[in-house]
């Protein structure tokens, strides 16, 4: 049985207790601040702020887990398309650029430099024909199109 009776507002009215703050907009914003700080304070350890759980938490993340989080690639979706914009200084570059794609991946590999190569993880799964790239003011919008026809096998359950 779950124990509803250890919450702040139990709804049997004869051993109900006041709650821990008193009504008003203020004191309960307090309280929930409160509340958060003490179930999140292991994010905080890096924070300067109580509030700022949040923050400190993404600084502690690695940058490499999300390559499209940099200043020179962006990635927007929409129901049927991916569009991936990428800043291309020189335009000289692209002579040097592969891109590549899997149904949920893309990468960009520089022939030049190998180390140079970006790997893209799409948010979603993608056909491997419909994809077009343009170069245009410095910028290589990339469009993918959303796979629409989900495979699905059907798993057999045997029982013992």
């Amino acid at each position: 049985m779950f124990p509803w009776n250890s919450f702040p507002f139990n709804l049997n009215q004869d051993k109900a207790k006041a709650p821990p703050f008193e009504i008003g907009k203020n004191n309960v914003d307090d309280y929930v601040q409160k509340v958060l700080s003490q179930a999140f304070s292991a994010f905080d350890q890096g924070a300067t702020n109580s509030n700022d759980w949040l923050g400190s938490l993404l600084k502690q993340m690695p940058s490499s887990t999300n390559p499209s989080s940099s200043d020179d690639v962006k990635l927007f979706e929409s129901f049927q398309y991916i569009f991936i914009h990428i800043t291309v200084p020189d335009e000289k570059i692209l002579e040097r650029w592969k891109v590549y794609h899997t149904t949920n991946q893309l990468i960009i590999e520089d022939s030049e430099a190998a180390q140079n190569t970006k790997t893209i993880t799409l948010p979603a799964l993608v056909d491997k024909k419909k994809t077009t790239a343009v170069y245009k003011n410095g910028i290589l919008e990339i469009i993918l199109k959303k796979k629409t026809d989900m495979q699905y096998t059907e798993v057999g359950v045997s029982k013992e």
